[in-house]
């Protein structure tokens, strides 16, 4: 895997700013409806962090999700989530219960999303933003 240009990385820590990755028109496709970024990239848990919210269509009535990057394998823990393995996606990847995971090469992606209704979207997410990743290497 080659390195991440300067443009691609961001904070000491040097993940992946995740607000790059897919844009939100990208991700309002992939889900739907219309996705509004609503903060990031934020520092968070050692890593960075992307925040959106949807009309999610549910009773609940809003959903969100968070797109979050770290840089090194050791934040790749599928098992402490109870993930099932995804062949095909980056050089690991892991997914279920609204939450996808993958590692590539020392760059550690995760979408959560939260909502009844879209859930099920988050390895689609991952999929296109682990593209972003790769683009931007």
């Amino acid at each position: 895997m080659q390195q991440k240009t300067a443009s691609a990385v961001g904070g000491e820590r040097g993940s992946v700013d995740p607000c790059t990755l897919v844009s939100a028109s990208d991700l309002s496709g992939i889900l739907n409806t219309p996705v509004i970024k609503q903060a990031g990239p934020l520092e968070e848990f050692r890593g960075r962090s992307c925040k959106y919210t949807f009309a999610d269509g549910s009773a609940v009535g809003e959903g969100g999700m968070a797109i979050t990057t770290w840089h090194g394998q050791s934040f790749f823990s599928p098992e402490t989530l109870g993930l099932a393995k995804v062949a095909g996606v980056g050089d690991e990847a892991a997914s279920g219960n609204g939450v996808t995971m993958v590692r590539d090469g020392e760059e550690v992606l995760q979408v959560q999303i939260l909502s009844p209704s879209k859930s099920q979207a988050s390895l689609q997410v991952a999929r296109a933003a682990i593209a972003g990743l790769v683009e931007g290497s």
